[in-house]
C-alpha cells in the first residue's frame, strides 16, 4: 500500500508541476476535446488570456474560431481543417483578433492527442504571439523595397544624367562644327567668289584677244613666215577650241564649289535656337550632297546610288539644323549597313558561276545587285512623313528594340558612340513632339520613318511614340538623284 501510495504522491507532484509550468509560461496553451460536438475549449491557461484579452469562462466550451476575423488567411485556416481531418498537427501563422477586435499575428501549433489504444481525443493548440516579430519583418521588407527603389531611381537618374551629359557633349560637338564650317565656308566663300566672278572676264577677254588674233593674222597672212610657223607650232587652233572648254570646266567648277559652300552654310545651322519655317527638301538636299563622297565606288563594293521621292511639302516649322544632324544621322547608318553587310558580297559571289570565281570584281560588281538608298517625303494630314530606306541586309528584333537607345551600337569598339539613332530620337520625339519608327525585313533592308507635324503642338505632354513593325517596308517609286 505504502509503494502505492508514494507513487500516487509523485504523480500527483509531477501533474502539479507540468499543470504549474503550462500555467506560468509566456505562451498560450489551449486543449479541445475532439470528442465533444463542435471541439470546444475545455483548457487555457494565463498566457492565452493574456493575448487574447477572453477570460477562461468566456472561451471555455467554445470553438477558438472566435479568434478569426475579415483578415484571417483563409489559406491557413484550411491547412488547420486539413490536420484537424487527418488527425495529424500543423504550424501556420494568421491573423487573429483579440476581444477588443485589433489584430496580432498569431503563431499556431496544435497538436493531437491519443489516448492508450489510439483513439484521438484532445488537440492541444500552443499560440505565440509574434506581431512585432511580423511588423519588424514587414518594416524591414518595406525599408529594402525602399532602397532598391532609390537605388533604382539613383541609377535611372545616374543614367539620365549620363545620357544628358552625352547629348549635351554632342550638341556642343556639333554646334561648335556648324561655327567652324560657317567659319570656313564664309571664308572660302570669298575667293572663290572672286574666281567665279572673274572666270567671265576672263571668258571674255580671251574672246577679245582670239578676235584680235584672227585680225592680225589675217592682216600679215603670207607676209611673216616665222609667225605663220610659231602658230603652227603652239597648235594655235587646238588652243582656241580648248581654252573655251577649260574655261567653262572652270565656272562649272566654282560654281559647284558655291553650291558645296552654301549646302555647308545651310547644314551648319545647329546652334539656332528658335524654330522657323523651313524647306525639309533642303535640308536633305544638302545632307546628301555632303554624304555624296562615300557613295562613290570603292574597291570592295560597287557605288551606293541615291534615288529621292519628293512630294510637294510646304514649309514645316521645325529646327532646321537639328532636323539636319538627324538626316546625316540616318543617311550615314544606311551607308555603314550597306558597307559593314555581306549582302553586295553575297550578291556578287552568287552571280559568278563556279567557273568564274575568279573574275575581277569590276565585272561582279556588274552582276550583282545595286546598293540602294531611297529617300521620300510625303504629306499627310497635318504631318509630314521622311521615310529613308536601304536595300541592306535589315536588323534583327533585337536590334529594332534597342536601337534608339543611348550607347547602343553593332559598331566595332571605335567606330560609333551609340549617340547618334538617340539623339535623332530625342530631336524628333523631345524637340519636335514627332515620330521616327523602323521597319526591317532580314535580307530586304531597312527603313526609318520621321514624322514631325507642320506646326508645333500646343500640348507638352504628347507621349513619346517609338514602334517597330517587322512587315516589309511600303515601296518607294525610284526617281534617280
Amino acid at each position: 500500500m505504502q509503494p502505492i501510495l508514494s507513487q500516487l504522491n509523485s504523480t500527483t507532484l509531477s501533474l502539479e508541476l507540468l499543470n504549474h509550468a503550462i500555467a506560468s509560461s509566456s505562451v498560450g496553451v489551449v486543449i479541445a476535446d475532439v470528442n465533444q460536438p463542435k471541439q470546444p475549449l475545455i483548457y487555457c491557461n494565463p498566457a492565452f488570456e493574456k493575448i487574447t484579452g477572453y477570460s477562461r469562462e468566456e472561451v471555455l466550451g467554445y470553438n477558438c474560431k472566435f479568434l478569426q476575423g475579415k483578415d484571417t488567411d483563409p489559406e491557413a485556416v484550411e491547412t488547420i481543417r486539413r490536420a484537424l481531418k487527418t488527425q495529424t498537427g500543423c504550424c501556420v501563422t494568421l491573423r487573429n483578433y483579440r476581444k477588443d477586435r485589433t489584430p496580432f499575428w498569431n503563431e499556431l501549433t496544435i497538436s493531437p492527442v491519443f489516448d492508450q489504444q489510439g483513439n484521438l481525443t484532445h488537440y492541444v493548440g500552443i499560440q505565440s504571439d509574434i506581431s512585432e516579430k511580423v511588423e519588424a519583418i514587414e518594416a524591414l521588407q518595406k525599408s529594402e523595397a525602399n532602397y532598391r527603389n532609390l537605388n533604382a531611381q539613383l541609377q535611372q537618374t545616374l543614367a539620365e544624367l549620363t545620357q544628358a551629359q552625352s547629348q549635351m557633349l554632342q550638341t556642343e560637338k556639333m554646334s561648335s562644327l556648324g561655327q567652324v564650317v560657317a567659319g570656313i565656308a564664309h571664308e572660302i566663300n570669298n575667293p572663290v567668289g572672286f574666281i567665279h566672278g572673274n572666270v567671265n572676264f576672263v571668258t571674255q577677254y580671251t574672246q577679245e584677244l582670239l578676235k584680235l588674233i584672227d585680225l592680225q593674222q589675217q592682216a600679215l597672212q603670207g607676209n611673216t613666215p616665222e609667225l605663220t610657223a610659231k602658230m603652227a607650232e603652239v597648235e594655235f587652233d587646238f588652243i582656241r577650241e580648248d581654252l573655251a572648254k577649260v574655261l567653262t570646266s572652270m565656272h562649272n567648277g566654282t560654281d559647284r564649289i558655291k553650291k558645296i559652300v552654301l549646302s555647308l552654310r545651310n547644314f551648319s545651322r545647329l546652334d539656332e535656337a528658335d524654330m522657323k519655317p523651313a524647306d525639309i527638301h533642303e535640308g536633305l538636299d544638302n545632307t546628301i550632297l555632303l554624304v555624296q563622297h562615300r557613295c562613290q565606288s570603292q574597291p570592295q563594293r560597287p557605288p551606293i546610288q541615291i534615288y529621292k521621292d519628293y512630294a510637294n511639302l510646304p514649309l514645316v516649322e521645325c529646327y532646321p539644323g537639328q532636323l539636319n544632324q538627324v538626316f546625316l544621322n540616318v543617311i550615314n547608318n544606311a551607308i555603314d549597313a550597306l558597307e559593314e553587310s555581306n549582302c553586295y558580297v553575297n550578291g556578287i559571289t552568287d552571280s559568278l558561276g563556279e567557273e568564274s570565281r575568279g573574275t575581277n570584281l569590276g565585272t561582279a560588281f556588274k552582276k550583282s545587285k545595286l546598293l540602294q538608298i531611297k529617300i521620300s517625303t510625303e504629306l499627310v494630314d497635318d504631318w509630314v512623313s521622311i521615310r529613308i530606306h536601304d536595300n541592306g541586309c535589315g536588323v534583327t528584333e533585337e536590334v529594332k528594340k534597342n536601337m534608339f537607345n543611348p550607347f547602343f551600337t553593332t559598331k566595332p569598339i571605335g567606330k560609333g558612340t551609340g549617340l547618334g539613332l538617340s539623339t535623332s530620337y530625342q530631336i524628333v520625339v523631345e524637340k519636335h513632339r514627332g515620330k521616327i519608327t523602323c521597319s526591317s525585313f532580314l535580307g530586304k533592308g531597312t527603313e526609318i520613318k520621321i514624322e514631325i507635324p507642320l506646326k508645333m503642338m500646343k500640348t507638352p505632354n504628347q507621349q513619346a511614340i517609338l514602334s517597330y513593325s517587322t512587315s516589309s517596308p511600303e515601296r518607294i517609286k525610284d526617281s534617280h538623284y
